[in-house]
């Protein structure tokens, strides 16, 4: 019994001693990865924050020819039209697409209800970002920041933005880049955790040292990064 208990104390030190020091290696990578992404674009921002309207830059002359060229397009037929998408979109479903865009799609609702947010435009790590900032009630709560997947846009919050602020939060949602309102990156490299570094940037440009972070979809990997990179700053 002595024998197999002297065992098992040296078996469960061992274990112990290796999982602190994995935690120890851990952690110098962990900092070393947070350097890293941080430092990877500082060199090309732009600290000024511009006001942004989405209606300036998507106007109905700009929709009313996008409807003519979707009317106007030619599908190739001779492609597999099964839901398995062998060859891509099938043909059925980029119809279904363009017939809505063209015959339902209400496009001065969705500029009235972005209008109802306030939209601004600043340039982090090669990126003109587009994000919605709403102040709510500083005293009641930290900041929220919210990030949307792949491929969508702020769209999938304008229910909950107004409900949020309404509750006393203050909101930020920026666009990902080369989606929404955001611009495309001019070099190659933005990977998820460079997004996380930019939207942490982004945080601490408009004055807030804490936050709490929710991301689906690609937000969701963004996220990830984001609690690895700046975990300091989250609070959930």
């Amino acid at each position: 019994m002595v024998c197999c208990s002297i065992w098992l104390y040296t078996i469960i030190a061992i274990v112990a001693a290796l999982i602190y020091f994995h935690k120890k290696k851990a952690a110098k990578k962990l900092e070393d990865y947070r350097q890293k992404h941080r430092a990877k674009f500082d060199s090309l921002d732009d600290a000024e924050i511009r006001d942004f309207d989405p209606a300036s830059v998507l106007t109905g002359d700009d929709f009313e020819e996008l409807k003519k060229r979707l009317n106007n397009r030619i599908v190739d037929d001779f492609l597999d039209d099964s839901d398995n998408n062998p060859y891509g979109t099938p043909n059925f479903y980029v119809n279904e697409v363009a017939d809505y865009i063209c015959q339902k799609f209400d496009y001065k609702n969705v500029i009235n209800v972005l209008s109802q947010f306030q939209h601004y435009k600043t340039v982090i790590g090669d990126v003109d970002l587009h994000f919605v900032h709403m102040k709510g009630d500083p005293s009641k709560s930290v900041p929220i920041l919210l990030l949307c997947g792949f491929p969508s846009s702020i769209w999938e919050f304008h229910k909950s933005l107004p409900m949020l602020v309404k509750a006393g939060y203050t909101v930020v949602c920026p666009s990902m880049p080369a989606h929404g309102f955001t611009a495309p990156p001019r070099k190659p490299g933005v990977s998820p955790a460079v997004i996380a570094c930019t939207y942490h940037k982004l945080m601490v440009r408009l004055g807030y040292s804490k936050y709490v972070i929710h991301g689906g979809d690609w937000g969701s990997l963004v996220k990830q990064h984001e609690e690895a990179t700046s975990a300091a700053e989250l609070e959930a």
